[in-house]
C-alpha cells in the first residue's frame, strides 16, 4: 500500500497551472509529488541546490523524467512543491 506522507504538500500557483496545462498527466504529478513527501531525499542530502539566477534559491531538485520538481523542505513537517518544469533533456515545449 506504500507509506503516508509525514509531511504537509502545498503547491504554488505555478505548479498548479503546469498540472493543469498538461491534461493525461495529473496522476503522474500526484504520484511523484507523494512519493517526494514521503521521502524528499532519499539519497539523505539535497540532490540539487538551484543557483540564484534560477528564481529557485535552496529548493530540491526531483527528476522524473520527463519533468524536474522543484520544491522546498519549509519545515521539517511541511514540503512546498514551487515548480514543475519540463526536463531540460526533452524536446517538447507545453
Amino acid at each position: 500500500m506504500g507509506v503516508p506522507p509525514t509531511r504537509s504538500v502545498e503547491l504554488t500557483l505555478q505548479a498548479e497551472r503546469k498540472i493543469a496545462q498538461v491534461p493525461g498527466w495529473e496522476p503522474f504529478f500526484r504520484k511523484a509529488i507523494a512519493a517526494i513527501a514521503v521521502d524528499p531525499e532519499p539519497d539523505g542530502v539535497s540532490q540539487f541546490v538551484a543557483p540564484i539566477e534560477t528564481g529557485y534559491s535552496g529548493c530540491i531538485l526531483a527528476d522524473r523524467y520527463p519533468w524536474r520538481i522543484f520544491y522546498q523542505l519549509a519545515a521539517p513537517n511541511r514540503l512546498i512543491i514551487v515548480a514543475i518544469q519540463i526536463h531540460p533533456a526533452r524536446q517538447i515545449y507545453l
